[in-house]
């Protein structure tokens, strides 16, 4: 027996579904603005951080400073970026390539290509962590072709699949990254700045 849901919340789901398609063609530039303006939940931006059908952040970034995927730690990221630069970053990821993360490009004898980051290099084999996360080791004498390419290993258009405000949530998440310490400070001014906000309208 089919489900018939009521005219009201079909007309909403609809409502929804298309704001987010109208969203999806927006410009970076929409995306920058609204994340430097506006500010976002880290609850829900920490969830879609971790949603590997939608992003996959997690198969290339560590955030507990072990480096051990093919993209940048993010450890303490919130302390070493500013806001600005965070979003930048995801909008752009072949702007500005951390350092030791260039996509190395692979092509071997028997005709395959690997592309990743190289994680060891001996006189006997290369290994890069590719994008999905997995390592692999080639012997020196099976590499045909090997170069650096311009492009991250980041894919470009990881915010089309976002409406402005979740982007802003995934950044709000991505700045909280901080040391123990700083994060306290951060924590400590936002507990004041809410206690100061209620005196002040208690007081008006």
């Amino acid at each position: 027996m089919a489900l018939l849901l009521p005219r009201f919340l079909l007309l909403a789901m609809l409502a929804m579904g298309c704001a987010a398609l109208a969203q999806s063609g927006l410009p970076k530039a929409e995306y920058l603005k609204t994340a430097l303006l506006k500010i976002g939940d880290p609850v829900r931006g920490k969830a879609l951080f971790a949603d590997e059908q939608r992003f996959a952040c997690t198969r290339c970034h560590s955030i507990d400073a072990s480096a051990s995927k093919p993209g940048p730690d993010l450890f303490a990221i919130g302390d070493k970026f500013g806001r600005r630069e965070i979003i930048e970053a995801i909008l752009s990821p072949s702007t500005n390539i951390a350092v030791g993360y260039s996509t190395t490009v692979l092509e071997t004898k028997a005709g395959d290509e690997f592309q990743g980051v190289i994680k060891q290099a001996t006189p006997d084999f290369v290994e890069v962590v590719c994008g999905d996360g997995k390592r692999v080791r080639i012997a020196t004498r099976d590499i045909s072709t090997q170069y650096t390419s311009e492009i991250s290993l980041m894919p470009e258009g990881l915010n089309a699949g976002l409406t402005t405000q979740e982007f802003t949530d995934w950044i709000d998440y991505l700045v909280t990254l901080k040391q123990p310490a700083s994060a306290n400070l951060v924590t400590h001014f936002q507990e004041w700045k809410v206690c100061d906000d209620d005196r002040g309208v208690r007081g008006g």
